[in-house]
């Protein structure tokens, strides 16, 4: 089988290390293969970079290992090497003896042949579109949990302020939830806090009861 790549590398992912295998040869002979490892900081990844360079290497395949690969890629794109991003369960390996440079080693192999169906790897405008989308969703979440804990602690403490108020984190409900928690328990002291249309719907209510023959 004739491979499509020349000079390939492959590079077996973690957190603190990286794993590195080089295939260099003709398309229909056996490459030679150089391994090396990498630490994960910046500077040890440019100077890994500048090493599949000088080898003669313009692409490189990887797994996308969890977040891990995101700073090689942003180190090693703008240095004009074509990253391939594959899905761990495509690029599984046979069976036997398991080790981080077999690992690169078989993923280059697989580069090299063009086995490997790359990740889709969206424009970085959208990369930062989707961040602020997927911290805005967690901003709004967290939101969420603060109140619910809030509601609970009011409620262990038999203050159904909730009961009477249709937004417990209103205007007038973040007022009083901060009298109380300064310790005024008042009840005509915090109803100062409370605007009109609170007022009428409570008046509204007692008159309700009052009706009650």
């Amino acid at each position: 089988m004739k491979a499509m790549r020349t000079n390939v590398a492959g590079v077996d992912v973690h957190k603190e290390m990286l794993a590195i295998t080089v295939l260099i040869g003709e398309a229909d002979q056996e490459p030679k293969a150089h391994q090396f490892e990498c630490q994960t900081f910046t500077e040890d990844l440019m100077k890994a970079g500048l090493k599949l360079q000088e080898l003669g290497v313009r692409e490189v395949a990887m797994e996308s290992t969890g977040v891990y690969w995101k700073p090689i890629y942003n180190v090693w794109a703008p240095m004009g090497i074509n990253i391939t991003v594959a899905q761990a369960a495509h690029v599984k390996n046979v069976p036997g003896r398991k080790t981080d440079m077999n690992d690169s080693h078989w993923l280059a192999t697989l580069h090299r042949f063009g086995l490997i169906r790359a990740s889709f790897i969206p424009d970085n405008v959208f990369q930062h579109m989707r961040l602020l989308s997927r911290h805005r969703t967690n901003l709004t979440e967290d939101l969420a949990r603060v109140k619910n804990r809030v509601q609970k602690v009011l409620e262990d403490g038999n203050i159904k302020w909730g009961s009477i108020v249709s937004d417990v984190f209103g205007k007038s409900g973040i007022e009083v939830l901060g009298l109380i928690a300064d310790g005024v328990t008042n009840a005509n002291t915090l109803s100062l806090k409370v605007t009109t249309k609170i007022k009428r719907k409570e008046e509204r209510r007692q008159c309700k009861k009052a009706s009650i023959p």
